[in-house]
């Protein structure tokens, strides 16, 4: 667990605060999570001193939390999802802390246009793969578009998550709280061999498959990230806007065009709690793939016609 953020011990809020980070590390929150929620409380916390909003949470009228929303959209400039995501936090620390109901006709979610996000084509997850400078940036990319980790959980895997019986890999409990079994293709799961003989002869079991320069041995996310980015940009697709996510969801998009009617296990794959996140993750991508497809297979037809009417 990151260190806390640290308030001074006389703030009016200082109890609460506390409280709210052992509410967090009780719950087994992940590092990113527990690290986001935390700053967020301390911003809302510290609005509160600074405009005077005296009283204890349990009182705070409804109409501050909405005066909140408002500064956190008008004054920050803070898309809708954003702000939603950050009020998340205060919910929590109201119900878990404060126990306080929320009254959701009192302070509402604002709306928000939904991202889509961008989706490389197949083609183009080949010249990623192929375009890799070395056998390591290629199996983190590999793995990404093949098996659908979050690059949060990518960069977490041992050696002994490899589990080379049932040739599958086991993802450590992450955003959701779930561990899940993912399928390695044969052909990804040789490679990590032959990367495992040559650049780690000497690892055991419990070593990280992507090995950096963190505290605990492992990588960071921001080296995975800016791995990717370095080869988008010797491809001239700077301007696509491709990150680790995108690969991700190139995998979630290519099964369900693969198995429209299996996504109780893609779900599951992904690690998502409902049916309904997944739809909601990839539906739209999906279907800009199935377009494309369809494009090609209506100009293949249209192309037939067209001598003879010329």
């Amino acid at each position: 667990m990151p260190k806390t953020i640290e308030i001074p011990s006389d703030h009016p809020y200082y109890k609460e605060f506390c409280e709210f980070s052992e509410l967090l590390t009780s719950s087994c929150y992940s590092d990113g999570t527990y690290h986001d929620y935390m700053t967020y409380i301390d911003d809302f916390l510290s609005w509160l001193v600074t405009n005077d909003k005296k009283g204890t949470l349990a009182e705070l009228p409804w109409s501050d939390l909405r005066a909140y929303q408002n500064y956190l959209r008008e004054s920050m400039h803070l898309k809708g999802s954003t702000i939603n995501q950050r009020f998340c936090a205060i919910k929590l620390m109201m119900g878990g802390i404060v126990e306080r109901t929320w009254n959701d006709k009192a302070v509402r979610n604002l709306k928000y246009e939904t991202f889509v996000g961008t989706v490389p084509t197949e083609a183009e997850v080949v010249k990623i793969l192929s375009s890799a400078p070395s056998r390591r940036v290629m199996l983190e990319m590999a793995l990404l578009a093949f098996c659908g980790p979050r690059v949060s959980e990518l960069v977490r895997l041992h050696w002994e998550d490899i589990r080379r019986e049932r040739g599958t890999l086991h993802i450590l409990p992450g955003k959701n709280h779930q561990d899940r079994e993912v399928p390695i293709p044969t052909d990804i799961f040789k490679e990590l061999e032959i990367y495992c003989r040559k650049l780690y002869p000497k690892q055991v079991k419990t070593d990280f498959i992507f090995g950096g320069r963190c505290e605990d041995g492992s990588t960071s996310i921001a080296t995975i990230e800016n791995h990717l980015n370095e080869i988008t940009d010797r491809l001239g697709w700077k301007d696509r806007g491709y990150t680790c996510h995108s690969l991700r969801r190139y995998f979630g998009c290519e099964y369900y065009l693969a198995h429209p009617d299996d996504l109780v296990s893609l779900a599951s794959i992904m690690g998502h709690k409902t049916v309904s996140s997944t739809l909601v993750y990839i539906r739209p991508a999906a279907a800009h793939k199935a377009r494309i497809a369809d494009n090609d297979r209506i100009n293949t037809v249209f192309r037939k016609a067209v001598p003879q009417w010329k």
